[in-house]
Formats: C-alpha cells, sequence, structure tokens
C-alpha cells in the first residue's frame, strides 16, 4: 500500500506534482512522504503542527530554516 501525504484534503494523495501551466509544463516540486524534490530557483516550505508531537525541532540545534 502506498503511503498517503497527509489526513483531510491530502488522505488520497501519494504524490503531489506542482508545475507550471501552458503549453510546456515545467515542474516546479514533487513532493511524496518520502522526499521533495524542487527546480531551481524555488523553494519547498513545511509548516509543522506544534500542537502534535513530531521529529521537527521547534528552534535551537537541529531545528529547520
Amino acid at each position: 500500500m502506498a503511503k498517503q501525504l497527509g489526513n483531510e484534503i491530502l488522505k488520497d494523495i501519494c504524490k503531489l506534482v506542482v508545475e507550471t501551466a501552458g503549453k510546456k509544463n515545467i515542474a516546479i516540486s514533487t513532493i511524496t512522504p518520502d522526499y521533495i524534490d524542487v527546480a531551481d530557483g524555488y523553494r519547498v516550505r513545511l509548516t509543522p503542527d506544534y500542537d502534535v508531537q513530531c521529529s521537527l525541532s521547534k528552534g535551537g540545534q537541529g531545528s529547520l530554516p
């Protein structure tokens, strides 16, 4: 069974692709439960749910930029 990205709106999603619209679509980012791939010149920002214990630090050593 494939991993899912999250709950509610993403509950049935195993991969999210963000791309430009037009005749030649260019992928900006691909997000799966295991990795995030992003095109040069773009960034992906994640916001954890601070009410839920997770492996992300809230600050200090080891925190995400």
